[in-house]
């Protein structure tokens, strides 16, 4: 079941930028917010707001304002889960911003402004690096990093349950010998 959304979830991330139907924006809504509910933050516990909240604000920011665009959240998403990680770095830049808010004086702008666009462009080049990365592996890579190491709780398979499922070479104890 969880799997289907999964996909479900893909395949709606895939084509959001031509969604036109409400139903599908909070049939995606929905699934986005199971998905990032798997996960733990502990960033939270030091944000005012709750959980709630703040997928609300990461749904607008990072999925209904990109959807038009290659910007950073604006592209593939290989693995409903990946949604996790995105969601930790949106708590992360909140928890940032407003670090950075109480800390700097007002008449920083230019240097902020210089220090966001640096920011914002090795963001997308990070971005599209891993895009790349992740467009030119084989398909056991991102099994890998979509069922194993970006995985959290009962979602997580072990290395040779991965292995036997998807009948993958295991290579991974050579690594660490």
């Amino acid at each position: 079941m969880a799997q289907d959304n999964d996909l479900t979830l893909i395949a709606l991330w895939q084509k959001r930028d031509q969604l036109d139907e409400a139903n599908q924006w909070t049939q995606l809504y929905h699934l986005i917010t199971q998905v990032i509910k798997r996960g733990r933050y502990p960033q939270l516990a030091s944000l005012p707001d709750s959980i709630d909240d703040y997928i609300q604000a990461f749904i607008v920011r990072k999925v209904f304002e990109t959807a038009q665009g290659e910007t950073m959240g604006g592209g593939q998403l290989y693995f409903a889960n990946a949604l996790i990680t995105y969601f930790r770095n949106f708590l992360i830049d909140l928890l940032r911003m407003a670090e950075r808010k109480n800390t700097e004086p007002l008449d920083d702008n230019q240097e902020d402004t210089n220090e966001n666009a640096s920011q914002f462009a090795w963001q997308k080049e990070v971005a599209k690096s891993a895009q790349d990365f992740l467009q030119n592996s084989e398909h056991w890579v991102r099994l890998y990093l979509a069922l194993h190491t970006c995985s959290e709780g009962r979602q997580r398979l072990p290395l040779s349950k991965l292995a036997t499922r998807y009948q993958i070479a295991s290579h991974h104890y050579k690594a660490h010998g």
